[in-house]
């Protein structure tokens, strides 16, 4: 996220497609982790800037490759020479050359998660290029932009403050203000102070990067989207706080002469917008300036010749999930129906229909009241996802969802739909519950961070199956069937859940074994331990659930099961430590 090139020859450096294809990338690690089960994590959302988050990993920023498109294209100069910092020859020493391996080095041991080693390295780089450059050249104000990128996604805000700095003053004292790489440093600091809650700080840097930009790429830039974007989420937080500050100031008063909180009015201009935030109003007015800001920065690039179809569609999930949380379900609605419509215009209607957006939808219909929408959403999420994964978890999750929803609108419902979605789902869950255990199984020694996938799935999909042959107990009209789907159940998840424990304990032995060449916890994925933790839980939750229920069908003459199942129940509040 923000690195620089620091070398002479940036002929590497992507065009404006570079964001796309570093941005499919992150959508398409996200869906192969969603599909298998474990959930997708878009954790850079809460970071302000969408297009930076989406650049993690990337040596050449979407500043860089931007500039360089319009550059060339003479169309909008990026400063007053409309030359780039870093594309004359850079001298050429052993310091130089140095830099540039070092900093390669670098970007790959962050991305590899070896923070240490990439912190060195990236170290190395900054003082190579004092060694190497002038001290105001632009290489050396690169080396420490990256330096502080690295400490600012690794949650060490204080020394990448100093080295933003460091770098800003190197920068304007070369080329002023109104260079792309000024402000994207600036734009970078205003991250920064976001990150450690310093919001009035970050509000007033990044509304200078916001005028900037303004000035020199015009209103319908997109990198003058993404400030706008992130200087929204800026404003949201700080009315967010004044809200909570008046919360608190206002216990014990009678809630009924609270001011209601009106929807978002139509989009009237940017201008407009941030002025009557500037003018103050409150923080519910605040908070409507905000989102429109940041619905106005969706626009901007809905209006492009060329939609960056990924920044759109993860910009339209956040302002949902605002929305959302402020009870405006109808926006958040509307949000996810057009990130729909974008993601199936770029990469068909099926793969929208399939999507994680799908499942956001019927959950935001379901809030709304909707359960006839909410059925026909997650009807043709099903199709598509029998369709393009076939024998996948995920298709059996979607059919449980479908068979609760027929359940759930009683006589516009179908049960016989219903039970026939839960058999389906319960059948092709079992087979995949045999054949993740027989891969798990056949791995020699302990179990590793390295192939903990395969026991996520394993224990996941004994938990799926449970699952759907405890709704057909629960909906099946005779008790025989009740009892048998119960059985099956609790002899599902019993195996499973002793698997849980021991591949948790596996886990817990090898983090413990790798802390130190895992480096700080940052930005680093969700854990698979924690994952089977959550899964351990559920399924001992399930299966007590499920011996209660089987508890009560039983007859008298069938006490021996009956005590049975009262030992597993103990064993289970044991486990839990009920």
């Amino acid at each position: 996220r923000g690195f620089y090139a620091s070398s002479s020859s940036l002929s590497s450096a992507a065009p404006l497609s570079h964001l796309a294809s570093q941005a499919h990338a992150v959508a398409l690690s996200a869906h192969q982790e969603w599909t298998s089960g474990s959930g997708t994590n878009f954790s850079f959302l809460n970071n302000g800037s969408l297009a930076a988050g989406m650049l993690l990993a990337a040596a050449s920023p979407i500043a860089v490759a931007q500039a360089e498109e319009q550059r060339s294209s003479g169309s909008i100069p990026v400063s007053e020479t409309a030359t780039h910092p870093l594309d004359d020859e850079a001298i050429t020493n052993e310091h130089t050359a140095k830099m540039s391996m070092a900093r390669i080095a670098a970007l790959e041991y962050y991305q590899a998660g070896k923070y240490e080693l990439a912190e060195r390295k990236f170290k190395e780089a900054v003082e190579e290029s004092i060694l190497g450059f002038e001290s105001k050249d632009p290489h050396v104000a690169s080396a420490k932009n990256n330096l502080a990128e690295f400490y600012r996604n690794t949650g060490q805000h204080k020394k990448a403050e100093q080295l933003y700095k460091e770098a800003l003053e190197l920068l304007e004292s070369a080329f002023g203000e109104k260079h792309w790489l000024y402000v994207s440093a600036m734009h970078n600091l205003a991250l920064s102070y976001e990150a450690i809650g310093d919001l009035a700080a970050a509000k007033e840097t990044m509304e200078h990067v916001m005028r900037l930009r303004l000035e020199m790429f015009g209103p319908l830039h997109f990198l003058y989207a993404d400030t706008m974007f992130a200087l929204g989420n800026i404003l949201l937080k700080q009315a967010d706080l004044a809200k909570h500050s008046e919360a608190e100031s206002a216990t014990g008063q009678d809630q009924s002469q609270q001011p209601e909180v009106k929807p978002v009015p139509k989009r009237s201009g940017w201008w407009f917008r941030w002025r009557g935030w500037r003018k103050g109003g409150g923080p519910q007015s605040s908070e409507r300036e905000a989102l429109g800001m940041m619905q106005d920065a969706v626009g901007i690039l809905e209006s492009a010749e060329n939609v960056q179809t990924n920044v759109v569609v993860l910009w339209l999930e956040k302002l949902a999930s605002e929305f959302q949380e402020r009870g405006q379900v109808q926006e958040a609605v509307n949000c996810i129906r057009k990130a729909m419509y974008h993601f199936g215009t770029e990469k068909g209607e099926g793969l929208a229909q399939a999507s994680q957006l799908s499942d956001n939808l019927v959950e935001l219909l379901l809030q709304l009241g909707d359960k006839e929408a909410a059925r026909d959403a997650v009807s043709q999420c099903l199709a598509a996802r029998m369709q393009l994964f076939g024998r996948q978890l995920v298709v059996c999750q979607s059919m449980l969802r479908l068979a609760n929803l027929e359940v759930k609108l009683g006589k516009k419902g179908d049960l016989q739909a219903a039970m026939q979605h839960a058999t389906n789902a319960a059948n092709l869950s079992g087979e995949l519950t045999d054949e993740y255990a027989k891969q798990v199984d056949g791995w020699k020694g302990r179990l590793s961070a390295k192939n903990s996938d395969m026991a996520v799935k394993r224990v996941r999909a004994a938990f799926v199956h449970a699952t759907a042959h405890k709704f057909l107990a629960d909906h099946s009209s005779h008790q025989d069937q009740a009892r048998s789907s119960l059985r099956t159940a609790i002899a599902a998840l019993r195996p499973s859940a002793a698997a849980a424990s021991r591949y948790i304990s596996d886990l817990s032995a090898s983090s413990r074994g790798n802390t130190e060449q895992q480096g700080r916890k940052g930005n680093s994925p969700p854990s698979q331990l924690d994952a089977l933790a959550d899964l351990f839980v559920d399924s001992q939750l399930l299966l007590l659930d499920c011996v209660e229920s089987l508890g009560a069908v039983l007859g008298t003459e069938e006490s021996a099961e009956q005590q049975k199942l009262g030992q597993i129940a103990d064993d289970i509040l044991k486990q839990l430590g009920v």
